[in-house]
């Protein structure tokens, strides 16, 4: 009998991962480590999936984010055969274990990034699209009392907060289309 989606996911939970550390202190998510995720929920391992982990832990231990196109194009010059629909499945695959975040920018495409264990919520500049995590969160009764309002029932909650980062808060005084340089940079 094959297991549901939900119980798989309830399976690994225990395992998701977001870095190798037993404390959560933010050090680089292994190849090893998401293999180890794989295993939990009973998944194949193989070779396009292997490639496209080996590159996800190597953004990891940057502690980069990427776009599913950007990670395409780079394996592109790996492993051609790999196809957009198989990178597509694996990312959503390690988005569902843990393994990744996934995080909307301001003009709504999404961005993956290896986070914290924790709990967390992120900073994300409109201008350059840079994404830093932070460990702030509303009061959980707050939370609970503006769904029990509304009838509703949370099961999980993210916030990201848009604005405008240091550096390029920097370079709004300095040349039109600084913004642009540095988005480019990423």
């Amino acid at each position: 009998m094959s297991m549901r989606r939900g119980d798989r996911a309830k399976r690994v939970a225990e395992y998701s991962v977001r870095d190798t550390s037993p404390s959560g202190t933010g050090e680089s998510l292994t190849e090893a480590a998401i293999l180890s995720v794989l295993d939990a929920a009973g998944l194949r391992h193989t070779r396009p999936r292997a490639t496209i982990i080996r590159r996800v832990a190597e953004y990891a231990a940057v502690r980069g984010d990427f776009a599913i196109e950007d990670l395409w194009q780079t394996l592109q010059d790996e492993q051609a055969q790999i196809g957009r629909a198989t990178l597509f499945r694996a990312v959503e695959t390690m988005v569902s274990l843990g393994v990744l975040d996934r995080i909307e920018l301001a003009d709504g495409s999404p961005r993956y990034r290896v986070c914290s264990r924790s709990h967390h919520h992120h900073l994300i500049c409109v201008s350059c699209r840079s994404i830093e995590e932070i460990d702030v969160c509303l009061p959980e009764a707050e939370i609970a009392a503006a769904a029990a309002a509304a009838g509703f029932a949370v099961e999980r909650h993210s916030l990201e907060l848009y604005g405008r980062c240091a550096e390029c808060r920097t370079h709004e005084t300095s040349a039109p289309g600084a913004d642009v340089e540095r988005m480019a940079e990423r």
